[in-house]
């Protein structure tokens, strides 16, 4: 599991040095889209070379237009999309967003995303699928059909969604702040456990861990490490809970619940 980030040329010209101090490590890179005819983002270059400097492990995502609702749209943009980042040496998935494609085109959304992911597996990059745990993967396109895809998830609820942490990849703000970024960035956690050896041979694999499991032992070692006093309390813990990346109210219904079986 690592913290995470994606970004784009919103974020402007990005200080990758003080970036990889914050204790990010993987970072998820725009490379283009469809929503204003077929475009490479204008930072893509740039953000992949100095995130790659750096030692981040990268991924990238497609933002899909809303004509994104057929199997041969799916084509074409898995095709550009590939012109984008053949010669990309990739640790995480290639992910589609199809954030603005509407319900009433749920199947053909879906038909897309399967051709444009056919496309991008075959030219030996693993694929994916954003969207948000509520618009999304409810009412957009059948999360049946795409299930065994890299599932990324936006999910900014406290109260937590049916996805985290059954997901790959989870996006729980929209508006954190880093060293190293002007304004807010979209915030993540990278649960894919990522193969070193195939990143030092140069190949692009990734090995899905057992996501579950990795969750419930992460999240129980950060309980001891609350119950023995390693995060303060109140405010103090809360905060720093937070600035790792985790959510507080899991943590603290976990503590409780330690706390219950020992009384």
């Amino acid at each position: 599991m690592t913290k995470c980030i994606d970004v784009s040329y919103w974020q402007g010209k990005i200080d990758f040095k003080k970036l990889a101090k914050t204790g990010v490590k993987s970072i998820i890179i725009k490379c283009g889209g469809s929503d204003d005819n077929y475009y490479k983002d204008s930072r893509f270059v740039r953000n992949y070379n100095e995130a790659k400097k750096y030692g981040f492990f990268i991924g990238v995502y497609y933002f899909a237009g809303s004509d994104f609702i057929t199997e041969n749209e799916g084509k074409i943009c898995g095709k550009k999309c590939y012109e984008i980042i053949k010669d990309c040496e990739l640790d995480l998935p290639v992910y589609i967003d199809v954030e603005t494609t509407q319900p009433k085109h749920y199947y053909g959304t879906t038909d897309a995303i399967l051709s444009f992911c056919s496309v991008i597996e075959k030219k030996g990059f693993k694929s994916g699928v954003y969207a948000s745990a509520v618009s999304g993967y409810d009412y957009r396109f059948s999360y049946e059909k795409v299930k065994d895809k890299s599932i990324w998830v936006a999910e900014w609820d406290d109260s937590r969604g049916d996805f985290p942490p059954k997901c790959d990849i989870w996006q729980y703000t929209s508006t954190g702040k880093l060293n190293g970024i002007d304004g807010y960035v979209d915030m993540d956690i990278c649960y894919i456990d990522i193969d070193e050896k195939s990143i030092e041979n140069k190949k692009v694999k990734t090995k899905i861990s057992n996501v579950q499991n990795i969750y419930n032992i992460r999240y129980k070692e950060l309980a001891h490490k609350v119950l023995n006093g390693e995060y303060g309390n109140g405010a103090e813990r809360k905060k720093k809970i937070l600035s790792e990346g985790y959510d507080y109210k899991y943590v603290q219904a976990l503590v409780n619940a330690m706390l219950s079986e020992k009384n």
